[in-house]
């Protein structure tokens, strides 16, 4: 495979990438730009009232449908936990992210796979391919640590060759416990419980601070080889 083959690869990974970012960005950009301008008369009162109040069967419908298509799960998640305590978000958010990895599945492999796959071998490339003997490890691994957007891991680990019971039973829990910290924010949001929010808040910078140190580690990995 020739350096250009590479090079082309690199840029089209970068560019969804890019792409799921430049989402997400206009996602968050829309919500700051909502509090912005109603903030004057907003209260924390009047926040913590308009999450509680939202329509229930939108707001359900909207979790269902909206992650697949690239928007950010964590607003969900916080919503969740807002409007329907802890107990009741991390059932919304069991049943959801349920739906949530069959139809990624599904579009992975019927609607996206050949794309994918005709677009690499143009290049020399393929999709990967994970050995057998490490695929419950890191189908466990890969959706447990933050990093990538929802969506791209749902479909990417779906591109690769993990069957879907790994996929799935594996992945489907791994989220849904993955999601307590963002639930719990919202729990403790609508309750005022700045304690919590604050030891919830230092499990994300954890978490996060995780990412960026496994993230540097295989950068330099990939340097020595």
């Amino acid at each position: 495979m020739n350096q250009s083959a590479v090079e082309d690869d690199a840029s089209f990974s970068k560019t969804r990438l890019s792409l799921f970012r430049i989402f997400n960005m206009l996602v968050v950009l829309l919500l700051v730009g909502t509090v912005v301008l109603f903030a004057p008369e907003w209260t924390v009162r009047d926040v913590i009232k308009a999450g509680t109040e939202l329509n229930s069967f939108a707001f359900v419908l909207t979790y269902a449908i909206l992650p697949l298509l690239g928007a950010p799960i964590s607003g969900f998640l916080v919503i969740a936990g807002l409007k329907y305590d802890f107990v009741g978000g991390m059932l919304v958010t069991f049943f959801c992210m349920c739906l949530h990895n069959l139809v990624a599945y599904r579009l992975a492999n019927t609607l996206l796979r050949k794309r994918i796959t005709d677009y690499l071998s143009n290049r020399g490339r393929s999709l990967p391919c994970i050995p057998q003997k490490h695929q419950a490890w890191f189908m466990v691994v890969f959706a447990a640590v933050p990093g990538l957007p929802y969506a791209l891991k749902l479909y990417s680990m779906a591109l690769t060759n993990m069957p879907f019971k790994k996929y799935f039973w594996l992945g489907w829990p791994t989220y849904v416990a993955s999601s307590f910290v963002f639930i719990g924010l919202g729990d403790a949001a609508a309750d005022r419980n700045m304690m919590m929010m604050a030891v919830l808040g230092g499990c994300l910078a954890v978490g996060f601070a995780l990412t960026l140190w496994l993230k540097n580690r295989t950068s330099l990995s990939t340097l020595d080889d």
